[in-house]
């Protein structure tokens, strides 16, 4: 996944925008230094009647959003009559 993918949690929920990631740290209890973990973050956006709203998610914890479908459509192609010019007998 990358920034401007859109996504769902894979429980559900709103469609969302994928805004930035960073890594997911963890602090090693002796040192308190940051751990790399290996995972990774969105940081993901969406809105409610207009308001926008953002949280954090594990990637792992989302899924890509599909797409809609275009609906089929049967388009007929209708060709413009021709037209005749009489001709005159010289």
């Amino acid at each position: 996944m990358k920034i401007g993918d859109v996504v769902k949690l894979k429980g559900g929920g709103p469609s969302m925008t994928i805004d930035s990631i960073k890594k997911i740290s963890d602090f090693d209890k002796t040192s308190g230094n940051p751990v790399d973990t290996g995972r990774q973050k969105a940081i993901c956006f969406w809105f409610v009647n207009a308001e926008r709203r953002q949280a954090e998610f594990a990637l792992e914890s989302l899924t890509p959003e599909e797409p809609p479908k275009p609906d089929k459509k049967i388009v007929k192609i209708i060709k413009p009559p021709t037209t005749r010019i009489p001709r005159k007998n010289i």
